[in-house]
């Protein structure tokens, strides 16, 4: 299980690394959804589902994961173009 600070600790590096958009965790079984989306809008710009809680549970693991999801945000049908 993760905890509420190591959830917390990864959406703020995440969004870091989205900035300037922010980030959603929702924790479901044993995994967690993402959603990076405008601040001032609340328009989604990109869902992942399946994450699982080992992947955020430390800083090593969220940057081992960053870029996987650059590479889903830079692809997303959600973005305009």
């Amino acid at each position: 299980m993760i905890t509420r600070r190591q959830s917390l600790s990864a959406r703020t590096e995440l969004e870091r690394v989205f900035a300037p958009f922010a980030c959603h965790f929702r924790c479901e079984q044993s995994s967690v959804r993402l959603r990076v989306y405008e601040r001032e809008t609340g328009r989604t710009q990109l869902i992942i589902a399946g994450i699982l809680l080992s992947q955020i549970a430390t800083s090593q693991n969220v940057a081992k994961l960053v870029p996987e999801l650059r590479h889903e945000f830079d692809g997303s049908v959600f973005k305009d173009g």
